[in-house]
């Protein structure tokens, strides 16, 4: 590295971008120990600010970071003229194509995927401090459209700038292809010699089953060494002569079918007694297709005599006469039970994984279309007060003004009910129960929506009595009731009134109820209201908008307070909205 010419002293200088503090302190120690002058910035912003104060040889920067990402700094270092020439490293999953065009849109000079080796990262680094100096072409920028996932995408770089992004990721998409192939070929000789020994070892059983032992000596002999080679394998071995429908078997054979010492018969009728209704089409045809194939496996389901049901493996080679009549079966079977339930909990933990993604996807869909048009709301009125302020009359001043207060207060409480759903995702929301005087936080609530509810001559009625105490967490609760007379104040129609009530239950619990006389809801939605996995919103009756996440948000805080929440409703007759929270400590 001391061929390079670099910075003052010789010296390299590489800023790393990085905000997990570990994984900076490990690429610190990486370069360091190969005599580069490193120094960390936690975010994109501080970042920028060493480049301006620094001026290092080469910028290594995370792309996920807080403040300002990766992207955004690679992007403000090459529009600045002074920092242009300092290359960029970007470290990324490379997960899609949408890195690689990003990647160029900022300008970033070479990517290096994650996780990576010290070989591969040091490779890179070098690659990127020999070129820095050696290419001197005209850099032409060209506008570029692209299509990335479904969606149109303008992006402007020069050839150079693209041949150099683009021959690193090929190279990084080489360098985990050629990873993966290894792992394969390390999984396939594994599998490989595992499948080679359990062939010999049931080659040898075969063999030794198969001789015809003269003298009784010789079959003790030969019974005792199989019977210890069938014990380490943990299998059971049987001999089925088609002809007479005998079978010769080991003590495991008959144990794996719950029975604690030999039987004194056995065939395939007893045997297909044991396997499971479900299963019986599927071996009888396994079994007809081996008198033509010569060999036999399956798997299935079995009712031990014990009563237990156990997953087993079978497998078996046939014999044919001269005539080619089947006439003998020998094989082996094992008790897979155990596999068979680790690859059912697998399976159910890949779907509880994937239902996870799924409710993941649709929140972040939620994000994505519900929090746009609240925000063109606010924007367009802001435009009104910016482009016609003075133009416009009091009257008009005012009704903008409260156009805009409440775009905000939507704005607000979607924010709101987002950053609560995020926190209870993470485990991150404290549970803090407390007494509450429940008709204060009513009241509080009803201040919040009031204006709404005057804009539409909506009535808002509290029949709690003072001092009416509940056992609960304030936020929470407050979550709660603020969704619900918002709901009921937007699906209201004009002129009506929003009742909040509560009582007392018999079995030491509090019921607490926000009813409207609205436009009401159909027993399909009703189903699907308190789902993250069904998106429900609709309109309100002067055409407010509804994500529905915050009927979610409310099961989730009822649920905390051992409660359940619920509601009832008539299309055109309106909605009562009921949830339940425990009162044990107030008794």
């Amino acid at each position: 590295m001391k061929d390079i010419n670099h910075s003052e002293n010789n010296i390299i200088k590489i800023l790393i971008a990085e905000d997990s503090p570990t994984q900076a302190e490990e690429l610190r120690y990486i370069l360091e120990k190969h005599e580069y002058f490193v120094v960390v910035a936690k975010d994109g912003e501080e970042a920028h600010e060493m480049v301006i104060k620094h001026k290092p040889s080469l910028i290594i920067s995370d792309i996920m970071m807080p403040k300002m990402n990766g992207y955004e700094l690679c992007k403000k270092i090459k529009s600045d003229q002074h920092n242009a020439h300092i290359p960029v490293i970007l470290l990324t999953s490379l997960s899609n194509s949408a890195d690689v065009i990003e990647g160029l849109a900022c300008g970033a000079d070479n990517f290096i995927t994650k996780p990576y080796d010290e070989d591969y990262l040091l490779t890179h680094i070098l690659k990127v401090l020999q070129n820095r100096g050696l290419i001197h072409i005209k850099k032409e920028k060209r506008d570029i459209e692209v299509l990335v996932d479904g969606k149109k995408r303008q992006i402007s770089a020069d050839q150079q700038q693209m041949f150099t992004l683009l021959l690193s990721t090929f190279d990084a998409a080489m360098h985990k292809n050629n990873k993966l192939l290894r792992t394969q070929e390390e999984l396939q000789r594994i599998n490989e010699n595992q499948e080679e020994q359990i062939n010999k070892r049931t080659v040898q059983l075969r063999e030794e089953i198969a001789k015809h032992q003269k003298t009784e000596t010789e079959l003790l002999e030969s019974e005792r060494r199989v019977d210890l080679a069938v014990k380490s394998a943990n299998m059971g071995l049987w001999d089925l002569d088609l002809i007479n429908e005998t079978t010769w078997r080991t003590i495991r054979h008959d144990q794996i079918f719950g029975y604690e010492s030999l039987q004194p018969n056995w065939n395939l009728k007893i045997f297909m007694s044991h396997v499971l209704p479900e299963d019986r089409e599927d071996v009888k045809q396994s079994v007809e297709e081996a008198f033509t194939t010569k060999k036999l496996q399956f798997e299935c389901q079995i009712k031990g005599i014990d009563r237990l049901i156990r997953w087993i493996s079978v497998h078996a080679d046939v014999q044919h006469d001269q005539k080619d009549k089947p006439i003998r079966m020998i094989g082996s079977v094992m008790d897979i039970t155990e596999r068979k339930q680790a690859e059912l909990e697998i399976e159910l933990k890949n779907k509880e994984l994937q239902k996870i993604n799924n409710e993941k996807d649709l929140l972040f869909s939620i994000i994505a279309h519900d929090l746009r048009s609240p925000f063109n709301a606010f924007l367009g009125l802001t435009e009104i007060l910016a482009d016609e302020a003075l133009s416009l009359s009091i009257n008009e001043l005012t009704s903008v003004s409260k156009r805009l207060n409440e775009s905000a207060k939507n704005l607000h409480q979607l924010l709101e009910n987002l950053l609560e759903w995020s926190l209870l995702q993470k485990g991150s929301m404290q549970f803090s129960p407390k007494k509450l005087d429940l008709s204060e936080l009513i009241d509080k609530e009803i201040e919040y929506v009031y204006e709404r509810a005057y804009q539409k001559e909506i009535s808002l009625v509290n029949e709690v009595h003072e001092n009416f105490l509940i056992y609960g967490d304030e936020k929470m609760i407050h979550t709660i009731l603020r969704n619900l007379l918002s709901n009921a104040v937007k699906y209201t129609n004009k002129g009506e009134r929003v009742f909040v009530k509560s009582k007392i239950l018999s079995n030491k619990m509090i019921e607490i109820s926000v009813s409207d006389s609205g436009i009401g809801m159909s027993k399909d939605i009703l189903k699907k209201i308190f789902s993250i996995g069904e998106k429900v919103g609709f309109k309100g009756t002067e055409g407010e908008l509804s994500t529905g996440l915050g009927l979610v948000l409310c099961k989730e805080f009822v649920e905390n307070h051992g409660g359940k929440i619920w509601a009832k409703s008539e299309v055109n007759k309106g909605s009562t909205f009921s949830f339940t929270i425990k009162n044990e400590k107030l008794q």
